[in-house]
């Protein structure tokens, strides 16, 4: 994505990267501001890769979101299709972290 709409578009989108990510990093431009946003994280907790932006049409807000994931989609029975729904066991623990880093361009 190069190019987000104003909130006077009224759209929202979730987009995904179909397979396994390579590598966990993502990050968001504000070339206007000079700021570069990078998220990072261990691809073998979150190997797959959605990103959500809002241009007013979700409840009128104007945002996006990387989100790491542990499947796809945001629907448990496509996700299953795809053979991308981990399940915990009672009592098993999901342990991970993010390093969120700002900088100027």
């Amino acid at each position: 994505m190069n190019r987000v709409f104003g909130s006077d578009a009224k759209k929202c989108e979730k987009y995904y990267v179909k397979n396994k990510l390579s590598v966990g990093t993502c990050g968001v431009v504000y070339p206007a501001d000079g700021v570069v946003f990078t998220l990072e994280y261990d691809i073998n907790k979150f190997p797959y890769f959605g990103f959500w932006v809002s241009e007013g049409g979700f409840r009128g807000d104007y945002n996006c979101a990387p989100e790491p994931s542990t499947g796809y989609y945001d629907s448990i029975d496509v996700a299953a299709k795809n053979g991308a729904l981990p399940v915990l066991e009672p009592g098993e623990r999901f342990e991970f972290g993010f390093t969120l880093t700002l900088a100027g361009m």
